[in-house]
């Protein structure tokens, strides 16, 4: 229930990515209020996870009776274009991509933030390859269940299918089908319905190819267990092992960082310092002078 805008900063002179929320309109006031309620939660949620692997929420506001995300725009594709195109990626190439999403996930973590629909659709790989995890619209705090319906079957965890609360193990699972999909060119509990893929994920252990070492299989058997006191505890453990499986993969996706980097992110500082000062001000002259295109509906 949400429209997608390229926009235009006014102020500092860069593209943004504005998500507005989209009511429907037969909905009643309590939907309206739940949607909201929902809506301001992603931002607040996004705002939480601040890393260099995460899509940056820049500000989030009312506007005449519509509410706004404004999120850092990024130049590059989904993992479901690159699986489309490419099909199975090289083992320490997927081990990349999969590291990088695991750093993200351990600041998650840390913030009691669980990402609860972690899959190909929702990671971005920029024009430098670097991974952007993007949508934080079902996302909850840890100890909370996550919202009905939500989710996307072929990656979500056992413990999220059954309703249950969710801890940071619940991404992880999901990060081990995506590494699975990367890795092999399918996905490991794929079916032709939809209850097929939850039996398979309730019940099924995915077929390890041959040509991949004891040590990358034995990570993924942990990260995909069913029950989340098997797998890994944290994001970080499970990049531990990662990376000793496949020591030709970067040991450092992102705590070394160039010059540009650290510059970038100085000057983001700079301006989240500066949006909290202009306050709802700000807000006023980006929605009066920033939305120019609109490019899809959610």
């Amino acid at each position: 229930m949400e429209v997608a805008y390229l926009g235009l900063d006014t102020r500092l002179g860069r593209p943004v990515f504005i998500k507005e929320l989209a009511i429907p309109h037969d909905a009643d006031a309590a939907a309206v209020e739940s949607m909201t309620r929902r809506f301001h939660s992603q931002a607040l949620t996004g705002a939480m996870v601040d890393h260099p692997h995460v899509v940056k929420t820049l500000d989030a506001f009312d506007e005449d009776g519509r509410s706004y995300i404004v999120l850092e725009f990024v130049r590059g594709r989904a993992l479901t274009d690159v699986l489309s195109e490419r099909g199975r990626l090289p083992l320490t190439e997927a081990a990349e991509i999969t590291c990088q999403i695991l750093d993200a996930l351990d600041t998650a973590g840390e913030a009691g933030v669980v990402h609860g629909d972690i899959k190909p659709a929702n990671v971005l790989l920029t024009d430098e390859g670097r991974v952007k995890i993007v949508d934080f619209g079902i996302a909850v705090e840890e100890g909370q269940r996550a919202p009905q319906r939500a989710g996307t079957p072929n990656y979500m965890a056992p413990e999220q299918l059954r309703g249950k609360p969710l801890d940071r193990r619940a991404d992880l699972f999901s990060a081990s089908v995506v590494l699975y999909h990367l890795a092999s060119g399918e996905r490991p509990f794929a079916a032709d319905s939809v209850k097929g893929i939850l039996d398979r994920i309730e019940y099924d252990e995915p077929r390890m190819p041959s040509d991949w070492s004891p040590a990358f299989c034995s990570v993924l058997r942990r990260g995909l267990s069913k029950e989340p006191s098997a797998r890994y505890p944290s994001a970080r453990a499970m990049l531990h092992d990662l990376q000793s499986a496949c020591p030709e993969t970067d040991p450092r996706p992102s705590t070394e960082r160039s010059d540009a980097i650290l510059a970038l992110e100085s000057r983001q500082a700079w301006e989240r310092g500066l949006g909290l000062a202009l306050g709802g001000a700000s807000a006023a002259v980006v929605i009066g002078l920033v939305l120019f295109t609109r490019l899809s509906t959610g």
